[in-house]
């Protein structure tokens, strides 16, 4: 089982202070990160930040729902060298940003911590799909871009389930997300271009 590092956040004012604790490093050094931070964060989907002379990079996957925190640690060691180490973590956004937004009232929380996320957050598959899933599993390249659509599209570690089925375009599927037992979103893993040349098939997943 891989180590999971843990995030932890005080608020005080204007700032909230970034400290990470993993086994291997025990707990890191501060990092002072303005909270006006996350709002260009929500603007542009990326921001770099300087707590001299440490670095944080901070990225969002509007589709998966969460924030990866990219720490490069660094010290001081004589007049022109610089040594540390990288540290990523990935955080559910959601419940990131209220812990954010409640620490601004004056009897708000103060202090979050939130373990860093692993493959075992993301959904499990449900195939209720017969006949297009024979076809694929039967065809080795379409078999491989299916799976690596699976991979790169469906990375939502907030999601319970996705179910599968067939759609009427071979090759292609329908999907509904299940979250907390509830209906979420709905779509197709559709192959593009299968009825010309599947050597340039493509999927795409469309809600």
């Amino acid at each position: 089982m891989s180590e999971r590092t843990m995030l932890k956040i005080r608020a005080s004012g204007d700032f909230l202070i970034l400290r990470t604790y993993s086994r291997a490093h025990k707990l890191s050094g501060e990092f002072f990160l303005q909270r006006f931070s996350f709002d260009e964060l929500q603007e542009k989907g990326l921001v770099v930040v300087l707590d001299s002379p440490s670095v944080l990079t901070i990225r969002q996957d509007k589709r998966a729902g969460t924030l990866t925190f990219g720490f490069l640690w660094l010290k001081r060691c004589g007049d022109n060298e610089l040594r540390g180490r990288e540290e990523t973590v990935t955080v559910l956004e959601s419940r990131l940003m209220d812990f954010i937004r409640e620490s601004e009232n004056p009897d708000g929380p103060a202090r979050w911590a939130a373990l860093g996320m692993t493959m075992a957050h993301f959904p499990r598959f449900t195939f209720q799909s017969r006949r297009n899933l024979k076809a694929v599993v039967g065809n080795r390249m379409i078999r491989h871009r299916f799976c690596k659509t699976l991979e790169s599209h469906f990375r939502w570690p907030s999601t319970d389930e996705i179910i599968i089925y067939d759609d009427i375009v071979p090759y292609s599927f329908g999907f509904t997300e299940l979250r907390n037992g509830k209906q979420g979103i709905c779509g197709g893993i559709i192959l593009h271009n299968h009825d010309h040349d599947l050597q340039k098939s493509y999927y795409g997943v469309h809600t």
